[in-house]
Order: C-alpha cells, then sequence, then structure tokens
C-alpha cells in the first residue's frame, strides 16, 4: 500500500502482477469462493498445481453460503436502469458521429452495432420494469410485509423469470448486451479525459448479470455421481420488504436467492482441479457432518489433543450464582432481576480471582447491553453497583458494535494491562465478534475467560428458518447416513462453535495457562458437552455450588504462581503472571525467530534440552522452517519491541537482499542457513547468551505450540 501511494498505482493490481511469480499467496478466502472474484485469478495461479490451505475454516462454510448467494434490490433495478439510458444515449452519440459498423475488426469499437446494440438496451429496459412490475405484483397478491416475507423453493426463481423470456437460452444473448454496453461505456469515458475510467459506469447492469448467471448455474448438479439433484434444491426465493434508499424511507421488494448447501461453492472451486485442498481450525468438529456440508470427501482428517497438560487449565460449569440463583441465560430466564444480579456478583468475584485480564463473552450484544445497564444501575446501600465492585478488581472495556472503534479499545486493554501497579482489566465482549474470533490474548492477556450464555441464532431469522428446512428436507432423502445434519444438530453446532472459539481464547501456546468459567447451567448437560472441544471436556468440573468453584479457582491461580516455562524458552509465561502477554512482529518474524532457535539447537547449542520444535508432529518441515527463519530472524535487524531489556547477539552478515518480501527470503534461504549453522557452531558454548539475545523465540515457540 506504501509504494503504491508513493508512485500513485494501485496496490490491489500490483500485488495481482506480482502474484504472478509468487510461490506463496495470501489472500481473504472469499476470494477463491466467491467465482466473481475468483476469475480476476486466472492469470496469477495455476491451478492445477495449486495447494488451497484454509486458515480459521469454521467459518468456511458460512463465507461458501454468502458467495452462492445474491439479493436484487428495488436500487440496484433502478441503478441498472439509469445506466442502460446512459448506454443508449453514449450509442446515439457514436451513431449521430458517423459511427461505423466492421465485424471483420474484433478488437476495434468498429465491431459494435451500435443501433443493434441501441435496441437491445432499449428492450433490456423494459424487462427491467417487468421484473419491477412482477414483484410488486408478488408483493400484493401474497400480503408480503416487513415482518413476513414470501418464501417459496429454487425452482421458483427460474418459473419467475420465465414470465419474462430470461430463460437459459436466452441468457448468452443478455451477457453479450451487458459486456458490450459496458465495454462502450469504459471506452467512452476515456474518451471524455476519465483516466480512472473502469466499469463501474455499469455496476448495477453487471451485478444483475452476475445475478442471473449464478442461478441459471444452479440448474447444474450438485454432485458428481449419476441421478445428482440440482443445486437449486438446496436454494430458496425469498421476497421480503426493505427500507429504500430514498428521502420517503418507504418499504421496497428485495428479490433473494439465497444458497444453504455450501457444497455449491465448493463443487465450483474443485472442478479448478486443485492438487490439494487444506482445511484447519481449533474447531471443525464433527469432521463427518462438516465433510457432507461441503459436498467433499477428505482422504485424510485429524483431530489432536492439546499440547498443553491438564494442570495448565481450569473448566469448571457453574449452574448457580453467589446467591444461589440459576445461572441460565436462555430467552426466557435473560431478563429476571435475580439472574442479573447473581451473574454480575459472580462476575465481581472472578475479578477479583483471576489475575490480570479477564474476557467476559456474552451471547449478543442485546444481552451484553441488558447486563451491562443493570449492573451499572443496581446500587444497594452503601456497597455501591455491581459494576463499581467489578471495577475496583479491573479497569472495564467493552467491545464496540462499531468497527471503526474497536482499535483503539483494544490498543487501551492492553496498555492496561502493561500498567506495573494495576491489577489488570476485565474485557467484555459478544460470541462470534472480533474478540471471540481471532485475536491472541496469550498469557497476561487473558488468564481467564467467562461464558455467560450459548449464542443461539434467532430462530425467526429468515436464513436461520429455511436454513433449517433445507437440512431437514436433505436428512430425510439423503443416503449419507449419519453425517447428514438434521436442522436441530446444525442450529446446536453452529452455536457450541462460537462458544469453542470464545474459550480458545485463554490457551494460545504451550506454556500458557488459563481458567475457562461457563457461568450457564446448560453447559452441564451433557448433549451440550459433546459439542465442546474435547481437550475442554475432558478437563471439566460441574460445580454443585458457588463456593467450591471459587476456592477452587483460587487454589488453581495461587498454584500458579510458581508455574515455571523450561529454561531458554525466553520467559514469556515464567514465573506465574509474569510474562509480558503477546509480542509485536508478523507471523513470518515470529515462525523466524523459533526456526532460527531451532536451527541453533540442532547444531549442538541446546545442551540436552528438549526444544519447542521437537514435540511438533513430525509432519512438520523442520528443514524448512530452519531455513526460512534462520534469514528471518537475522533480516529484522535485531531484538522484537517488549522483550524486557535483552540484547541479540551479532548476527553473521547476510546476502542482501535482492527481491523484497518472502519470495527474496526463499530464493536466499539456503545460503542464509549454511551461515547460520556455521556460526551456530562456533558459538556452541555460548547457550546463556543465545537465551538472552533470542528475544523473539518466546513468541515464535507460543504461535508454534498454539
Amino acid at each position: 500500500v506504501s509504494v503504491g501511494r508513493g508512485h500513485t498505482l494501485c496496490p490491489f493490481y500490483m500485488s495481482k502482477d506480482a502474484a504472478k511469480d509468487a510461490d506463496i499467496i495470501f489472500m481473504p478466502y472469499n476470494y477463491l469462493l466467491d467465482a466473481n472474484t475468483r476469475k480476476t485469478l486466472v492469470d496469477q495461479v495455476r491451478w492445477d498445481n495449486a495447494i488451497v490451505i484454509f486458515d480459521e475454516a469454521h467459518n468456511v462454510e458460512g463465507v461458501c453460503s454468502d458467495a452462492s448467494s445474491c439479493d436484487l434490490t428495488a436500487k440496484q433495478l433502478t441503478d441498472a436502469l439509469a445506466e442502460a439510458k446512459r448506454c443508449k444515449e453514449v450509442c446515439l452519440d457514436r451513431i449521430e458521429r458517423g459511427a461505423t459498423y466492421d465485424p471483420s475488426e474484433p478488437t476495434s469499437e468498429r465491431n459494435i452495432n451500435h443501433r443493434q446494440l441501441y435496441t437491445d438496451l432499449d428492450l433490456f429496459q423494459r424487462l427491467l420494469k417487468q421484473i419491477e412490475q412482477g414483484l410488486q405484483s408478488l408483493v400484493s397478491q401474497h400480503k408480503v410485509t416487513p415482518q413476513e416475507g414470501l418464501t417459496r423453493p429454487g425452482i421458483f426463481l427460474f418459473e419467475f423469470l420465465r414470465g419474462f423470456n430470461i430463460t437459459e437460452s436466452t441468457l448468452p444473448i443478455l451477457n453479450t448486451s451487458i459486456d458490450t454496453a459496458s465495454d462502450m461505456l469504459q471506452a467512452w469515458e476515456l474518451e471524455q479525459g476519465r483516466s480512472a475510467a473502469s466499469k463501474g459506469g455499469t455496476a448495477a447492469l453487471l451485478h444483475i448479470q452476475s445475478f442471473l448467471n449464478l442461478a441459471f448455474n444452479t440448474l447444474d448438479p450438485i454432485g458428481t455421481r449419476p441421478g445428482s439433484l440440482p443445486a437449486h434444491k438446496g436454494y430458496r426465493v425469498h421476497i421480503h420488504l426493505e427500507k429504500s434508499w430514498g428521502a420517503d424511507k418507504l418499504h421496497a421488494p428485495t428479490l433473494s436467492y439465497w444458497c444453504f448447501i455450501p457444497g455449491m461453492a465448493f463443487r465450483m472451486l474443485k472442478a479448478l482441479n486443485l492438487r490439494s485442498i487444506l482445511l484447519t481450525s481449533g474447531t471443525l468438529a464433527p469432521l463427518d457432518s462438516f465433510a457432507h456440508e461441503l459436498q467433499l470427501q477428505f482422504d485424510i482428517s485429524l483431530e489432536n489433543p492439546h499440547i498443553i497438560q491438564a494442570s495448565q487449565v481450569w473448566v469448571g460449569v457453574l449452574a448457580q450464582g453467589p446467591s444461589g440463583h440459576p445461572l441460565c441465560s436462555n430467552y426466557q430466564a435473560r431478563n429476571d432481576i435475580e439472574y442479573k444480579e447473581d451473574l454480575g456478583n459472580a462476575v465481581a468475584n472472578f475479578a477479583r480471582i483471576v489475575p490480570d485480564g479477564l474476557l467476559v463473552f456474552f451471547p449478543s450484544y442485546g444481552v451484553l447491553e441488558m447486563c451491562l445497564k443493570h449492573w451499572r444501575e443496581n446500587e444497594k446501600g452503601g456497597g455501591g453497583s455491581t459494576m463499581s465492585r467489578i471495577t475496583r478488581h479491573k479497569a472495564p472495556f467493552i467491545e464496540p458494535r462499531d468497527g471503526s472503534q474497536f482499535q483503539q479499545v483494544i490498543d487501551g486493554y492492553k496498555s492496561k494491562l502493561e500498567e506495573p501497579t494495576g491489577n489488570g482489566a476485565i474485557f467484555f465482549a459478544v460470541c462470534r465478534g472480533k474478540v471471540s474470533e481471532g485475536l491472541d490474548f496469550s498469557d497476561r492477556a487473558g488468564r481467564g475467560v467467562i461464558i455467560t450464555g450459548i449464542p443461539y441464532a434467532m430462530r425467526n431469522d429468515p436464513k436461520v428458518r429455511l436454513k433449517r428446512d433445507v437440512l431437514d428436507e436433505d436428512a430425510r432423502t439423503s443416503k449419507g447416513g449419519s453425517a447428514a445434519l438434521t436442522g436441530d444438530a446444525w442450529y446446536v453446532q453452529q452455536a457450541m462453535r462460537a462458544v469453542n472459539q470464545a474459550m480458545g481464547r485463554v490457551i494460545r501456546h504451550r506454556w500458557d495457562f488459563g481458567a475457562v468459567i461457563l457461568a450457564d447451567r446448560r453447559f452441564a448437560e451433557k448433549s451440550t458437552q459433546r459439542q465442546m472441544s474435547k481437550w475442554l471436556e475432558k478437563n471439566m468440573v460441574h460445580h454443585a455450588n458457588f463456593g467450591t468453584a471459587s476456592s477452587s479457582l483460587t487454589r488453581f491461580f495461587k498454584d500458579k504462581q510458581s508455574f515455571q516455562a523450561p529454561a531458554g524458552y525466553g520467559g514469556k509465561a515464567a514465573a506465574g503472571t509474569a510474562g509480558q502477554g503477546p509480542a509485536g512482529g508478523s507471523a513470518f518474524q515470529v515462525v523466524a525467530s523459533s526456526a532460527a532457535g531451532s536451527a541453533h539447537d540442532a547444531a549442538g547449542g541446546r545442551g540436552g534440552r528438549a526444544g519447542l520444535i521437537d514435540s511438533l508432529p513430525s509432519a512438520i518441515d523442520v528443514s524448512g522452517l530452519g531455513s526460512i527463519g534462520g534469514f528471518g530472524a537475522a533480516a529484522s535487524g535485531g531484538p522484537k519491541a517488549g522483550g524486557g531489556g535483552a540484547r541479540a547477539l551479532d548476527k553473521p552478515p547476510l546476502q542482501p537482499i535482492q527481491k523484497g518480501g518472502l519470495l527474496g527470503m526463499l530464493e536466499q534461504h539456503h545460503a542464509a542457513t549454511a551461515q547460520q549453522q556455521q556460526w551456530a557452531h562456533s558459538n556452541s558454548n555460548s547457550q546463556q547468551e543465545w537465551e538472552r539475545g533470542d528475544v523473539s523465540r518466546s513468541d515464535g515457540a507460543s504461535k508454534l505450540g498454539d
């Protein structure tokens, strides 16, 4: 981005060009799953030799469904009418200026028959108006309201479009007209001196084209087996009213074509004949139903135990608060005053017991705000409000709804933890929010996590209701046996995956420790526990009352005051709560620093201790990590910030980087590794000095051990 700004270049297209020579390409995985976005990568990726890795793959199902779904709003229809009118005006301008049609020049604008295109666009305008009227007629006929939409099977969309003569046979004609109009308008804008001319002038027309192409693609079978049903069986048409964009804010109809079979997107991805597809996450289980949802047969699957010892985590189910009131955050109980009182009392007590950082997760923003409001206002006598009692022990931070404010809040939380005289901080957040999904709250940043409820989705949400209907229908007709998901099973799985993600914030590396407090009696049910990560389920204890849970948790953290990471680890989690929390640096620096340490150990400087790399599965390419790491660590130019004053050893001078970024690192890693190994041998008696100097190693170990 900085290079693009400095040279007035588009970073996106610059990175696309650089990707042609890259061995590794990083991108959000919706770039691969969305067919329209994937088209832009055709020239950059050799698909038949590609290994595609989806990290945090527990979100793949939702992204697949979204990528294979499409909405057509009233505004998009109105904008498309305006764009078609503008294209017609350009056609007339071309005709008046004497433009001729010559089909023998395919690369010239003379290949455009402007008179024919004008006629096609005029017909297309009428078609768009008929679709508008058709939607309004359905709304009136079926008495659609803002609260209740009209739902029909996927096949209904083709019946609706057939009424306007939009069929599989006429679709290519529409595609040609829209493509030609878009190219013509782009050329006209360039002539007008608009250097940034693009196809944005026909964005609505192109969206309608995309909508129609996606829809007609679902006439194909979802599977490759003979007799496979057409993909539209997993779709639903939903016509609903949304507030319009105009000043009147009236409700206007939206035509939605929603996919409820995520395998639709993966089917198209698999058709590229990829070499391998890998999906990784800490919360993919149960794997059989996950594979069934994606319509893929995974030849290899692996579900690992956690790298930590049982003594490093405290997992407890708390069925009642300090006053004995049941803790249950279901819809019926969450408005109960006594429930909110006792939940607040429990949080206040845990804020006193748990050292440093404490995360508290709620099922939704609504529940979070309701509880915080009550805790601020429930002052009784001279004891102060619940929130005032919480803040005596920890500074409070709240996950904002507005994403633009998030970084400021998380920076404040980290700063409070770094204060030498502070008692720590408490972060109130929501399951499925930013805090629960991908942030690293290792060591002091997250010594404990409280889950206050199970984040079930709204049952009356149209997408949730329709997804359950589609799965129930699939389960009735499927021959997939136990792998077939029912709607109820999916509903529970989605909620528990969100819980597992939130619980996973507390243990982030091999030498981390912390507590998971499940403050809802439903977590004691066996059916719920079976949906939890296995490493948590086997360590779970159901506490009959708050007193036993409180005393057990107090002993746990008291015992951890003497907890020591092995010598040479770097001090990140040493001596109880003395670790400094997540360090900075990129993922490459993290891997590089750990691998550099392992390269030194392999050269004889380990002194008989087992290093982190030794504990990893043998499938990991230790040599490759060491090669990249040896170069990357030295190229960083010194120790990372937050190393507690440790100094770096003088590293051998490496060859200058000829190419920037990872590509340059990979091309020179062999020479770099040889230099690192030579240097390591020559310093085999300097183990203690190396441990002080390798500041980055502890952070790298945490990431590799995660």
